[in-house]
């Protein structure tokens, strides 16, 4: 960001008048809405946020900055790595399953198993709604517990939202590899899989630290 719009966000959050949390709701369903968008891969970047709220939302990206000691954020650190760790767990646990099914098949016709990693990649998404459900009514929660937390929990869901998406980004180029490479990889596929997934929960393990 440039010294200008820095300066600029600097001036819309100090001359803001503090929003009520009713405000901070309406916003963090906003988010809620827009990070299941990109979940799916129909959006990207951050929210563009109603006109009404946009004040609210500038505000909080840059008040947030400074917000690692709120009661709120502390309590939301570990719920999300949670929800990424849980992700990862299923998706590991259902590849397991159709790879170990595919090698025990002796085939070497891979369309089925394709066809049920794509399947899997779908319930993978629907279980991604409801972890980005759980976080952000926890979110919504905490502001109701700590009014004066608004600003902090929305700009720490603005980067629980980057990280989780970029979870379901690894998790489904790894589906793809595997499908493209599983006649190639049969001998160490098993490593493979392991590998990659002990490295997602890894880079999880240090959200925040």
């Amino acid at each position: 960001m440039s010294k200008a719009a820095k300066s600029e966000v600097k001036s819309v959050a100090a001359a803001a008048v503090a929003p009520s949390k009713g405000a901070y709701v309406e916003l963090l369903n906003e988010m809620r809405t827009h990070a299941k968008q990109r979940s799916a891969g129909s959006a990207r970047g951050v929210l563009m946020a109603s006109p009404h709220l946009q004040q609210i939302h500038l505000r909080s990206l840059y008040v947030s900055t400074n917000s690692s000691n709120d009661p709120a954020v502390r309590y939301l650190e570990p719920k999300a790595r949670e929800a990424g760790e849980g992700q990862a767990d299923q998706s590991e646990t259902e590849l397991t399953k159709a790879t170990e099914a595919f090698e025990n098949s002796g085939s070497t016709d891979t369309s089925d198993y394709k066809k049920k990693l794509e399947e899997l990649r779908k319930r993978d998404q629907e279980a991604a709604n409801k972890r980005i459900d759980k976080m952000y009514d926890e979110a919504i929660a905490q502001i109701d517990k700590f009014p004066q937390s608004g600003d902090a929990v929305v700009g720490f869901m603005e980067t629980f939202g980057g990280l989780f998406n970029a979870v379901l980004d690894k998790i489904t180029d790894f589906f793809v590899e595997v499908g493209k490479n599983i006649l190639n990889w049969l001998k160490n596929v098993w490593e493979k899989i392991t590998s990659t997934f002990n490295s997602v929960v890894s880079w999880i393990t240090g959200w925040f630290s």
